[in-house]
C-alpha cells in the first residue's frame, strides 16, 4: 500500500468555474437584450400614441 495523498484536479475546477462564468454572462447578455427591445417598442409607441 502506497501513502499517496489525494491530489485535487484544480484543472477541472477551473473549466467548470469557467464555463459557469460563461453561462451566466449569456443569460445576463440576453436579459438586457430583451430589456432593451422591450424599452424601445415601448418608446416608438408610445411616439406612435403621441403623434396620433
Amino acid at each position: 500500500m502506497s501513502n499517496q495523498k489525494p491530489t485535487i484536479n484544480f484543472g477541472k475546477f477551473v473549466d467548470e468555474s469557467y464555463s459557469t462564468y460563461l453561462i451566466l454572462r449569456q443569460k445576463v447578455s440576453i436579459l438586457f437584450y430583451e430589456t432593451s427591445i422591450l424599452a424601445l417598442n415601448l418608446f416608438i409607441h408610445y411616439i406612435i400614441e403621441a403623434k396620433i
